[in-house]
C-alpha cells in the first residue's frame, strides 16, 4: 500500500522528498503527517515490494527505513538502494538495534541510524542535516560544471588571444615586405618578429591541464571535514546495540564525540593518578600501533579493561583515530578489583557496581566490533576526503578564474589600437543602446505627454499617452503641423512666440497652453519644452515634455472661487454686523421710550393712552421678532440643504402667486406666469423662496400704478436660458441695481419690510450656480429682476 501527501509550503528551499518504509502502519502514518506539518512531501511504503513501486515514481530523496519488515529485512532493502540509488540518503529506524546490523549500516554507508521510540526534534534534526547533505551535494555539482566551463571558456579566450596575436605578427610582417617592396626601411624588426611568432605557436601547441588535486594543500581540521552530529548518532546506535563505548580522538588527544563512556573509567581509573598512568600508557600503546600503519590495534590496559582503534586517514595522513572500548574478553575476577578498590582508595561498592555494567565481548564477537571499527573510520575517511575534493574543486574554480582575468588582461595588452577602438566603439553602442532602450521605456510608459516636433513645426513622434489623450494613432500624428493641428486658434501665437523663443534662446522653457483633441475638446498643459542640436549647433528638433493641469486649473479656479466667497462672506459680516446693531437698536430704542411714556400714562389712569403706547411697544417687538426671523432664515441658507429634484419653474410661480395671493388681491396686481418657463434641477423649497420674495417685493414696490402688472418668464440669450420677474411699478435708479441685494438694503425706509429678502434671494441662486441681477430703465418705468439657473446634467435628467 502506498500513500503520497500533497506538496506543500516549506520556508526558503524546498525540502527533500522522504519516503517512509514501515510495516507499522500507525507509525509510518504518524510520521507522515508529522513531515506533511513540517511541509515536507512525503510517501509510505508497508514493504519492499511497495517500496520499489514509490521509488519509481516518487523519486524520493531520503527513506526512513525501518529493519523490519514483516518476514523481510529492511537492510537487504538498503544494500539494493545503495547499488540501485547511491544519491539517495537512507536512514535507520528501529527498536531493535544490533552488532550485525549496526556493522552492516556502516558498510552499506547509512547516512544514520535512528533509534525508535523516536522523538519528533530527533527526526527534524536528521532531515535537516540530509538537506544540508543534498544541498552539499548539489553545490558540488554545480562547483565541477563551473570549473568545466571555466576552463573550457579559458582555453577558448587563449586560443582566441593566440590568434589575435598571430594575427599581429602576420600583419607586421606583411607591412614589413610591402616596405621592403618599396625600398623602403621595414618599421618593424624581423628578428623580433620571429622570436614573436615561435612564442605563439609554442603557447598554441602546449595543452591545458587540470591541475593534480592534493588533499593536504592546507592544515587538515576533522572537526570541519566531518559531520559530527552524524557521526554521534552512528555511534550512538552502536553502542546502543553492542553496550560498549567509542569515541573519535584527534591526534593531539582532544575527543571529538564521544557515547556510552563507562563510568568505571571516568569515576575512578581516570581520577586517580596511578590507576590514570595505566589508561595513558593504553592509549600511547594503541596509537604507537596505529602509527606503525597498522588497520586496528587491540590493547588491555592494566586496570584490565580492554580498548580498540582504528586510523582515520584522509588522503595519505593520519588525522585522527576511532576508539571502541572499555570492555572485557571474558568475566573478570572480582578479587582483583577488589584488591584494586583497596589499594587505591576507591568505595568498593560503587567501584564494583561500575565494574559490572562493563560489558563482556567474547573473542568469538570482537571480528564484527573490528569490523565496524574499520569501516567506521574508513566511512569517516570518505566524508573528510569528500569534503576536502569540495574545497580543491572550489579553491581550483577560484584559481581559474583569476588565471582566466589575468590571461584576459594580457591579451587585451597585446591588441592593436584599432582593436581597442573597436571594443571601446562596441561598449560605447551598447551604452547608447542601454540608454536609448531605457530613453524609449520611459517615454512609452510614463504618464506624462512627450512629443517631438522638427524645425519647421511638423510632428515627429507622440507617446502613446498623449495619443490616447488626443485621440490619434502614431502614424496619424507624423508630418502633420503641431501649432494648426493640435492647439486652438486662440493659443497658437503664443505658441509660435514659445519656438521662437527655444531658437533664439537654445534655454528650456516652461509654458501652459491649451491643447486640442481630436473631437474637439481643449484642456490645458503645462510643458517643458528643449531645443535638441545637432553637432554643427542647428535645432535638429524640439522636445517637449507635458502635464495634464486640468484638475490643477479646476482646484486653482475652485480657490479663488472661495477666496472670492469668504471676502464677500466677510464684508457681508461687516455689513451685518452694523446693520444688525443699526436696525435692531431702533426696535429697542422704541421699546424703550413707550415704556416711560407708558408708566407717565398708568400713573395718570389714561386708557386711551395706554392702549397706544402698548400698541406701539407691540410693532416695535414684532418688527424686531420679523427681523431676527430674516437673519435666522438668511443663516441657514448654504448650511441646511434639501436633496435636489427636477423642478417646473411654471409650477413653482403658480405656487408663489397663491402664497402672496393677499397682498396681490389688495393691490390689484395682474398676475402672467408664462407656459414655458424650463424645468430645473435644484432645492424646491429655496426656489419656492426665490419667486415668493421676487413678487412680494415687485408688488410691494408697485407704487400708484392704476394697473398694476407683473409678468413672469424667460427668454433664451446666447444658449442660456434666463427667467426674470418683470413690473410696471415704481422702478430703480441704476445706481441701485447693486445695492438693492446687500442684506437691509431698502430703497423707501418707509415702506414695510427688513430689507433682508433680496438678500436672501442673491444667495440662494449663487447657491445653485446661478446669477441674478436688476434692469430699470428709472424711477416710475417698472423694473425687471433676471436670474438663471443651470439647466439639469445629462445624468439628473436620466435619473
Amino acid at each position: 500500500m502506498t500513500a503520497i501527501s500533497p506538496a506543500e509550503t516549506h520556508v526558503g528551499n524546498a525540502p527533500p522528498r522522504v519516503l517512509i518504509v514501515d510495516d507499522d502502519r500507525d507509525q509510518a502514518e504518524g510520521l507522515a503527517d508529522l513531515l506533511e506539518s513540517r511541509g515536507y512531501r512525503s510517501a509510505v511504503a508497508h514493504d519492499v515490494a511497495a517500496a520499489r513501486r514509490v521509488l519509481a515514481e516518487f523519486s524520493p530523496q531520503v527513506a526512513l527505513i525501518d529493519l523490519r519488515l514483516g518476514g523481510e529485512s529492511g537492510m537487504d532493502l538498503v544494500r539494493e538502494l545503495r547499488e540501485s540509488r547511491p544519491d539517495l540518503l537512507c536512514v535507520i529506524v528501529t527498536a531493535h538495534a544490533d552488532l550485525d546490523n549496526t556493522v552492516r549500516s556502516v558498510q552499506y554507508r547509512v547516512f544514520d541510524f535512528l533509534r525508535k521510540p523516536l522523538a519528533p526534534a530527533t527526526l527534524l534534526a536528521c532531515l535537516d542535516r540530509c538537506e544540508e547533505q543534498i544541498a552539499l551535494r548539489e553545490a558540488k555539482r554545480e562547483a565541477e560544471a563551473a570549473l568545466h566551463r571555466s576552463t573550457r571558456q579559458l582555453e577558448r579566450f587563449n586560443r582566441l588571444a593566440v590568434g589575435r596575436e598571430r594575427r599581429i605578427v602576420e600583419l607586421k610582417q606583411e607591412v614589413n615586405q610591402l616596405c621592403r617592396a618599396l625600398g623602403r626601411t621595414e618599421p618593424f624588426d624581423s628578428a623580433a618578429l620571429a622570436a614573436d611568432d615561435a612564442a605563439t605557436v609554442a603557447v598554441e601547441a602546449t595543452p591545458e591541464r587540470e591541475p593534480p588535486f592534493d588533499a593536504f594543500s592546507a592544515t587538515v581540521d576533522i572537526a570541519k571535514m566531518v559531520d559530527l552530529e552524524r557521526i554521534r548518532s552512528i555511534l550512538d546506535g552502536f553502542c546502543d546495540a553492542v553496550g560498549i563505548a567509542a569515541a573519535i580522538i584527534d591526534l593531539r588527544g582532544e575527543v571529538l564525540v564521544q557515547s556510552r563512556w563507562q563510568s568505571i573509567c571516568t569515576r575512578f581509573h581516570r581520577v586517580h593518578d596511578a590507576t590514570r598512568r595505566g589508561c595513558i600508557e593504553s592509549d600511547t600503546e594503541l596509537a604507537g600501533q596505529l602509527g606503525e600503519g597498522k588497520q586496528y590495534a587491540i590493547y588491555q590496559c592494566r586496570n584490565g579493561l580492554t580498548d580498540a582503534a582504528s586510523p582515520i586517514v584522509i588522503g595519505d595522513r593520519h588525522v585522527a583515530n576511532a576508539f571502541v572500548g572499555q570492555f572485557f574478553v571474558k568475566p573478570p575476577d572480582e578479587a582483583v578489583f577488589r584488591r584494586q578498590a583497596a589499594q587505591f582508595g576507591f568505595d568498593e561498592h560503587d567501584y564494583l557496581a561500575a565494574m559490572r555494567r562493563v560489558p563482556i565481548v567474547p573473542p568469538s564477537r570482537l571480528p564484527a566490533i573490528l569490523g565496524f571499527l574499520t569501516g567506521f573510520a574508513a566511512l569517516l575517511a570518505e566524508m573528510g576526503l569528500e569534503r576536502m575534493r569540495q574545497e580543491n574543486i572550489q579553491q581550483t574554480l577560484t584559481a581559474k578564474n583569476r588565471e582566466f582575468q589575468a590571461q584576459r588582461q594580457a591579451a587585451v595588452s597585446l591588441a592593436e589600437d584599432a582593436q581597442l577602438a573597436r571594443l571601446a566603439a562596441e561598449r560605447a553602442g551598447e551604452a547608447l543602446r542601454r540608454e536609448r532602450d531605457f530613453s524609449r521605456t520611459l517615454v512609452e510608459t510614463s504618464p506624462t505627454f512627450f512629443v517631438t516636433i522638427d524645425p519647421d513645426g511638423k510632428t515627429v513622434m507622440m507617446n502613446e499617452v498623449m495619443l490616447a489623450t488626443l485621440g490619434y494613432r502614431q502614424e496619424e500624428v507624423v508630418g502633420k503641423n503641431y501649432i494648426e493641428t493640435f492647439v486652438p486658434e486662440a493659443d497658437r501665437p503664443l505658441l509660435a512666440d514659445v519656438f521662437g523663443r527655444l531658437t533664439r534662446d537654445q534655454q528650456p522653457t516652461v509654458n501652459e497652453n491649451r491643447v486640442l483633441t481630436r473631437d474637439g475638446r481643449v484642456f490645458p498643459v503645462e510643458w517643458h519644452g528643449s531645443p535638441v542640436r545637432d553637432a554643427q549647433g542647428n535645432v535638429e528638433y524640439f522636445f517637449g515634455v507635458g502635464i495634464d493641469i486640468t484638475e490643477r486649473k479646476r482646484a486653482e479656479r475652485e480657490r479663488e472661487a472661495l477666496i472670492q466667497k469668504l471676502e464677500a462672506q466677510n464684508a457681508e459680516l461687516e455689513r451685518f454686523a452694523y446693520s444688525v446693531s443699526h436696525d435692531l437698536k431702533s426696535p429697542l430704542i422704541t421699546i424703550q421710550g413707550f415704556l416711560g411714556i407708558l408708566r407717565e400714562d398708568l400713573a395718570k389712569q389714561d386708557e386711551e393712552a395706554i392702549g397706544h403706547d402698548l400698541a406701539r411697544i407691540g410693532n416695535a417687538a414684532g418688527r424686531m421678532a420679523k427681523l431676527l426671523g430674516d437673519v435666522l432664515e438668511l443663516s441657514r441658507i448654504g448650511r441646511l440643504v434639501n436633496p435636489s429634484e427636477h423642478v417646473s419653474l411654471a409650477d413653482l410661480a403658480r405656487e408663489a402667486v397663491s402664497l402672496v395671493e393677499g397682498r396681490i388681491n389688495d393691490r390689484r396686481v395682474d398676475i402672467r406666469v408664462a407656459p414655458e418657463l424650463p424645468v430645473v434641477f435644484g432645492d424646491r423649497s429655496r426656489l419656492l423662496d426665490v419667486l415668493q420674495n421676487l413678487i412680494d417685493n415687485v408688488v410691494k414696490y408697485m407704487g400708484d400704478q392704476p394697473q398694476p402688472c407683473v409678468e413672469i418668464g424667460c427668454r433664451h440669450d446666447r444658449g442660456e436660458t434666463v427667467c426674470f420677474v418683470r413690473d410696471n411699478g415704481m422702478g430703480i435708479e441704476p445706481r441701485y441695481f447693486e445695492s438693492i441685494f446687500g442684506l437691509f438694503e431698502q430703497l423707501n425706509p418707509e415702506m414695510e419690510g427688513t430689507g433682508i429678502g433680496l438678500a436672501l434671494v442673491k444667495r440662494i441662486i449663487e447657491l445653485h450656480g446661478g446669477r441674478i441681477w436688476a434692469e430699470s430703465d428709472g424711477p416710475g418705468r417698472g423694473s425687471v429682476f433676471f436670474f438663471t439657473l443651470p439647466p439639469p446634467r445629462e445624468s439628473e435628467e436620466t435619473d
